[in-house]
C-alpha cells in the first residue's frame, strides 16, 4: 500500500474562528464514492502545490500539478478500498485515512498506476514512500494520507470527528506534518511529534503519533473505526 504524501498546506489563520475546531454534527460529514475522487484529488493538489514537500518531489512547476494530482488520486482510491474518507458536507475540507490495522494488499497494482501516471517522477515518489514507510509505527493505527481544506476549523473538526471513532476502539492515529503549522495543528489534537526527518535540503518532516484516548475506550467496540 502506498504511503501518505503528507498533509496539504494549511490556510493561515485569519482570526480566532479559524483556529477553533468545528463541532461537527454527524450530518456534517458525508460519504465519498469513486465519483468524488477527481474533485478531491484536485482540491488536495491545489492546496499542496506550493508546499516544500511538493516542490522537492516535483521541482518543475509545469509538471507538478499533473504529478501531484495523480499521486493524490492514488491515495484517495486506496483509502476508498482500505481506509476511511471524511468529507465535510459543504466540500470545503477532506481527511483521507489509510487503514493500518491489518495487512494490506500488494503494491503491484499501485506501482503500475504510479508509473503510468507519474512517469519519471515515480522513482522519486517511491523513494519518498519507502522513507516514510521506514518510520511508520508498527502498532495498528489509521494513517492520515491527505488533510486539506479552506479553513483550519474544518480541518481540526475532521480530525476530532475521526478520533472520536478511533478512541472507543482503542486505535491510534499517525500522520506526517510537512510544516510547523501542521505540526501545531496535530499537536493540538493530541499528537506527539517524533524526531524530524530531513529527506532533502531545506525540507523537514515531523512524524506524528496520537495514542488512543484510553478514557474513551468501550469494551467490545469494533476493531475498525
Amino acid at each position: 500500500m502506498l504511503t501518505a504524501m503528507t498533509g496539504s498546506a494549511l490556510p493561515d489563520p485569519t482570526g480566532e474562528r479559524e483556529d477553533r475546531p468545528l463541532l461537527l454534527a454527524p450530518s456534517s460529514v458525508v460519504p465519498v464514492s469513486r465519483d468524488d475522487v477527481a474533485e478531491l484529488a484536485g482540491l488536495a493538489t491545489a492546496t499542496s502545490i506550493g508546499t516544500p514537500v511538493a516542490r522537492w518531489l516535483v521541482p518543475d512547476p509545469r509538471q507538478r500539478p499533473t504529478v501531484l494530482r495523480a499521486w493524490n488520486q492514488l491515495l484517495i482510491e486506496q483509502a476508498l478500498r482500505h481506509g476511511r474518507i471524511d468529507l465535510l458536507a459543504d466540500r470545503s475540507a477532506v481527511a483521507v485515512w489509510i487503514d493500518r490495522t491489518g495487512p494490506g494488499p500488494g503494491l503491484q497494482r499501485s506501482l503500475r498506476q504510479l508509473t503510468a501516471s507519474c512517469g519519471k517522477h515515480a522513482i522519486t515518489l517511491l523513494g519518498y514512500h519507502h522513507l516514510l514507510r521506514q518510520h511508520r509505527p508498527a502498532a495498528v493505527h489509521l494513517e492520515l494520507a491527505v488533510l486539506t481544506g479552506t479553513h483550519r476549523g474544518g480541518l481540526a473538526g475532521l480530525l476530532n470527528h475521526r478520533h472520536s471513532r478511533l478512541d472507543p476502539a482503542g486505535i491510534a492515529a499517525h500522520a506526517i506534518a510537512g510544516s510547523p503549522a501542521q505540526r501545531d495543528l496535530f499537536a493540538a489534537a493530541g499528537y506527539q511529534a517524533g524526531q524530524p526527518l530531513r529527506p532533502g535540503a531545506g525540507l523537514q518532516l515531523w512524524p506524528m503519533w496520537r495514542p488512543a484516548d484510553t478514557s474513551r475506550i468501550r469494551p467490545g467496540a469494533p476493531a475498525r473505526a
